[in-house]
């Protein structure tokens, strides 16, 4: 029964994200119980870990400028991924309805090359790198 809850939570986010409701079905379907599990062990942890690593590279310099036009800072679609351990940044786009648009097909990649446990947003950033793999 637990292993019936985590797909559907899985599969829920993924609709959430803008998958279609049929692929997510099959993407939550072909997870083993080891992979659900672990993405339900580290997901809570997932975002704290990035937001982590978020602040650490702003912290090394990508800091936008006090004097910088806010207005020229671009809108990324932004995936975490549990397995494997990864951030990727998608874009730039100039809006976020253009973005919205964009970010199912970028799910669908990522679950073609294997990717779970995906946690989708869409913000202004500056990213200074588009894919960070964390190496335990």
């Amino acid at each position: 029964m637990q292993l019936n809850l985590l797909k559907q939570s899985y599969q829920d986010q993924l609709v959430k994200a803008g998958l279609d409701a049929n692929r997510a079905s099959q993407a939550a379907h072909n997870l083993s119980q080891e992979e659900l599990k672990f993405i339900s062990n580290i997901s809570p942890q997932w975002s704290d870990i990035f937001y982590r690593i978020e602040y650490e590279i702003l912290a090394m310099g990508a800091v936008i400028s006090e004097n910088s036009n806010l207005k020229t800072i671009k809108i990324w679609v932004k995936i975490n991924t549990t397995i494997p351990q990864c951030t990727y940044y998608f874009g730039p786009f100039d809006t976020f309805e253009e973005a919205e648009k964009c970010k199912k097909g970028y799910i669908e990649d990522l679950i073609e090359e294997g990717a779970s446990g995906i946690n989708v947003s869409i913000k202004k950033c500056q990213p200074q790198v588009l894919t960070i793999e964390v190496f335990n």
